[in-house]
């Protein structure tokens, strides 16, 4: 147990959760051996039931009976139903309505929250992924999530024309459920670039906007947009000349361009 808390070894178990083969003594060992809020305080020599609220939403999903559902995890004090909090990240305060507890797909409602319990609630006007919540006398901004960076670049589109802005709403709320996404339209492409984690992660995203928004995409190669520029010398002459009836006008120019050498 004391290895396992302090995480100085690793712990291998062997099973099928799609066949529940050896689920059982994985949740027996979690909860005999695994960490508990005590064993790591948010504060050193702190109660974490005893100082003030505060909490960091962990993820966000888009539920399409709910609207938006953001998970997060107390760190210190507690959280009743009906309350209001504070999103120190935002500036903002949060009507909190009704608290829940996720179980696989399954919710239930719960009137309190402990130091170290993990919860969710619904239609947050503000809060994102990210966001800190406390109380507004006792401000604090938890450390930001370390977020992976996304690596693969692919230009998608749907495949009717009529559905570009459907795409884009959809896209939104997908960005808001997943921090390692990120879409930018290219200026001089007009492409709309999606970037993920890899080829399994861009799949997932496309069968996403297919069954969850009804969007049909399809991808496409990345323009690149190639930049002309200066590959021999040239030298051009030019004159002006205007005669007004006084001084008259007169110029006489020279331009010379030339290819620029790096270093």
């Amino acid at each position: 147990k004391e290895a396992c808390s302090k995480g100085t070894a690793v712990f291998v178990f062997c099973g099928s959760a799609l066949a529940n083969i050896a689920i059982t003594p994985l949740m027996d060992f979690i909860v005999d051996c695994g960490a508990t809020p005590d064993s790591h305080p948010f504060v050193a020599g702190k109660n974490m039931e005893n100082e003030p609220m505060s909490a960091q939403v962990f993820k966000t999903i888009a539920d399409p009976y709910i609207g938006r559902l953001n998970m997060f995890r107390l760190f210190t004090g507690h959280l009743k139903a009906d309350s209001v909090v504070y999103n120190a990240n935002k500036e903002k305060e949060e009507k909190i309505a009704q608290i829940l507890i996720m179980t696989g797909k399954e919710q239930a409602n719960v009137p309190e929250l402990h130091a170290g319990d993990i919860g969710a609630v619904a239609k947050l006007s503000v809060t994102g992924t990210g966001d800190t919540l406390c109380t507004k006398a006792n401000p604090v901004i938890l450390d930001p999530i370390d977020f992976p960076k996304p690596t693969l670049s692919i230009a998608i589109e749907p495949k009717s024309k009529g559905d570009e802005d459907k795409l884009s709403g959809a896209i939104q709320r997908i960005l808001e459920e997943d921090p390692t996404i990120t879409l930018e339209k290219n200026a001089e492409t007009k492409q709309t670039i999606l970037t993920a984690m890899g080829d399994t992660h861009v799949d997932n995203i496309i069968e996403k906007l297919t069954r969850k928004y009804g969007v049909d995409v399809i991808t496409r190669e990345m323009r690149i947009p190639y930049r002309e520029t200066i590959r021999a010398t040239v030298e051009v002459e030019g004159k002006h000349k205007k005669q007004t009836g006084g001084h008259g006008q007169y110029g006489h120019v020279w331009i010379k361009f030339e290819p620029y050498t790096e270093g």
